[in-house]
């Protein structure tokens, strides 16, 4: 407000004017009391129903929740959103750090027939032999970090003997450490090949700083040609 410039100026110049989006959503449905009350038939038709509206809202892509059900039933939601979205449109999942590793392994090789484009916190955050563990299991993209604080926490993701233990780093600047922390989080994902997509939740705020954080993000690697949750930025 003193110097009369934008965030992403401040920061050190924005690539992009607007930011490419995606949707989160496909909750369950349930008495939060007693998660034992889910209707999974319900609860299936209702995934599908709201990721399709996402879809005629005019998103790209879709994240949906996994974890409360039984991988079976999961699945099945799984199954319907992709019915639901159609081949173009993006699918990822958040567990929600929901599973030990043998089922995070078990969901991820079920869930590659229908190209999810990240899975999302599959086990405990601090884990991180076990995210190595998934990680080395599957072809879909282990996304996580949203549990992470600082640019110490992040190098913990990153170093390692077989490299990072995630394909998709997600600091969330309102908790990280802010904006300054988020540009050095941002170096040192670049450094190790990790695309970095914030996590976004919770206030008008974290969404503003999201954005402007974003736009000063470059296409990664460079491309004359970007494409969307490839080398372009999301939040």
């Amino acid at each position: 407000k003193k110097l009369g410039v934008p965030v992403c100026k401040l920061l050190g110049g924005a690539f992009r004017s607007r930011v490419k989006v995606y949707a989160t959503g496909c909750y369950y449905r349930h008495d939060c009391e007693d998660p034992a009350t889910i209707d999974v038939k319900e609860s299936i038709e209702a995934c599908a129903e709201e990721a399709n509206s996402f879809k005629d809202a005019g998103f790209r892509a879709v994240k949906i929740k996994v974890g409360l059900l039984c991988v079976e039933d999961d699945l099945k939601r799984v199954a319907a959103v992709r019915k639901a979205i159609g081949d173009d449109m993006k699918l990822m999942v958040d567990a929600n750090h929901a599973y030990s590793v043998p089922t995070a392994v078990h969901l991820a090789k079920e869930m590659e027939q229908y190209n999810v484009s990240w899975f999302e916190e599959p086990v405990v955050p601090e884990d991180i032999e076990g995210y190595r563990r998934v990680q080395s299991k599957t072809i879909i993209p282990i996304a996580g970090g949203e549990c992470s604080f600082m640019r110490y926490g992040f190098r913990d993701l990153f170093v390692g003997p077989n490299g990072p233990c995630l394909d998709i780093a997600q600091p969330d600047i309102a908790a990280s450490g802010g904006l300054s922390e988020f540009m050095k989080i941002a170096t040192l994902a670049s450094t190790f090949g990790v695309t970095l997509v914030p996590h976004v939740w919770g206030s008008g705020v974290g969404l503003a700083a999201g954005l402007h954080a974003v736009a000063t993000l470059p296409l990664t690697p460079y491309t004359c040609n970007p494409a969307y949750m490839e080398n372009e930025p999301v939040i």
